[in-house]
């Protein structure tokens, strides 16, 4: 169920979805236009965290941020390689 409510110069989203309660508060001044788009916004976070995206991201866009996800560097996928990496026979070995 979304919430939205005008909190003196701040607007306020309030979730709960699956027993879990979200909420956050967005810098915006709560006129009659803002409050009415804030519902539009909140309906369409609602639907996303019923579908299963991370709170995290559904706060930053409503927010107005950028959601940055842990990007994966080369050192990573080199681990990772080496990880599953069978080691061969020498060819120096079958010169001896």
């Amino acid at each position: 169920m979304a919430y939205v409510k005008a909190h003196y110069n701040r607007i306020v989203f309030r979730f709960r979805i699956g027993g879990k309660q979200h909420s956050t508060t967005v810098n915006t001044k709560p006129t009659k236009a803002n409050i009415q788009a804030a519902k539009r916004e909140a309906k369409r976070a609602e639907n996303r965290l019923k579908f299963g995206e991370p709170w995290d991201s559904v706060r930053a866009d409503l927010r107005g941020e950028r959601y940055l996800t842990a990007k994966k560097s080369l050192g990573y996928y080199a681990q990772h390689l080496f990880d599953h990496w069978t080691k061969a026979n020498s060819t120096l070995l079958d010169y001896e």
